[in-house]
């Protein structure tokens, strides 16, 4: 009887158990079955056998998915049944998401000191939790990276704006418009361009505000933040 591709790699991991190329090649075809919770638990499984970097990364994507799959499922039905109950459910699907991924980018950051885009993401769960102090901390820490200043940057003007700094969003901000020069960056541009403006009418800076509006209806006419 011929083996299917998920029967082939099993029996190849029981002949080679630390072989992590196998496990990450049969975890794909478990998620592709639906069999999220066994992908979980096979690499689980595989990291005592094998420490290896892309294990950890692997199973921390799959609960990061899986979180997710169950808060958009307890948000559909919060929405259509608002009750007591169901809000309960939401709420607790969004603190085990939110203090998970918390979790896995501190450690994220901690395996990979210099990776900005980890500071980054950390920065922005840390946001979700509200701690807003220790997240402009990781976002000043991303700011060494060119590809990661522009978005590191709207969210330090985003944390200032909070802190009701208005001088260091307003500075912030312009950080982020004026260092987002590719083209996947244009949509933070954008974002901070609206920032400045709001910021700059705030405080009477009328010609500041003038010029930053102008800017954006260059880059996009009909935008609204």
């Amino acid at each position: 009887m011929k083996l299917t591709p998920i029967q082939e790699i099993e029996a190849a991991i029981r002949d080679r158990p630390a072989d992590a190329e196998l496990y990450l090649q049969l975890v794909p075809l478990y998620v592709e079955k639906g069999r999220d919770y066994e992908a979980e638990r096979l690499l689980a499984r595989a990291a005592l056998a094998k420490d290896d970097s892309r294990l950890k990364f692997a199973r921390e994507e799959l609960t990061i998915a899986r979180l997710a799959r169950s808060v958009a499922v307890a948000q559909q039905h919060a929405d259509a049944h608002a009750t007591p109950e169901s809000r309960a459910v939401l709420k607790q699907a969004l603190d085990e998401r939110d203090q998970t991924e918390l979790e896995i980018f501190a450690d994220r950051s901690e395996r990979e000191p210099e990776n900005a885009r980890m500071r980054h993401e950390w920065g922005l769960r840390l946001v979700r939790a509200g701690k807003l102090e220790q997240a402009a901390q990781r976002f000043e820490q991303a700011l060494s990276d060119p590809q990661q200043r522009p978005a590191a940057a709207l969210e330090l003007g985003e944390c200032q704006r909070q802190f009701e700094n208005i001088p260091e969003a307003l500075r912030y901000f312009r950080l982020a418009a004026e260092s987002a020069e590719l083209p996947d960056q244009q949509e933070t541009k954008k974002r901070a361009l609206w920032q400045a403006v709001g910021l700059a009418q705030r405080i009477k800076l009328t010609k500041l505000s003038q010029r930053y509006l102008s800017e954006l209806a260059r880059i996009d006419p009909k935008y609204v933040g």
